[in-house]
């Protein structure tokens, strides 16, 4: 099955976002939670979610590549929760990030 990569529209992804998250989360988060947590910002924080779409237009997966001001240069963490098993491409940062259902800590030339 393939699937493509778009960035996040929280207008109509957010549901099946909270879906995934929650397969994998021991305590359900509500949507209203999640959509205040991507919300969120620092300053000097950058964020960026894409998602995983299946050819019948379904959501399989979502990574968040986020770097906080205070992380070390080039350091930053990604997380994700996936139905399937996808990379993401940021060729603004030329980062090459692996879809997983954890988070961890990366390092790569942003």
């Amino acid at each position: 099955m393939s699937y493509h990569i778009h960035p996040l529209d929280a207008t109509i992804d957010l549901p099946r976002l909270v879906e995934l998250v929650n397969i994998v989360n021991p305590e359900p988060i509500s949507e209203e939670t999640f959509r205040a947590r991507q919300e969120q910002s620092i300053p000097g924080q950058v964020r960026y979610t894409v998602v995983a779409i299946d050819e019948e237009g379904v959501i399989g997966g979502f990574v968040s590549v986020v770097r906080h001001p205070w992380m070390a240069p080039g350091q930053f963490y990604e997380a994700s929760s996936c139905a399937c098993s996808a990379a993401v491409h940021l060729s603004q940062h030329d980062t090459m990030v692996t879809g997983s259902s954890n988070t961890r800590s990366c390092r790569a030339s942003l």
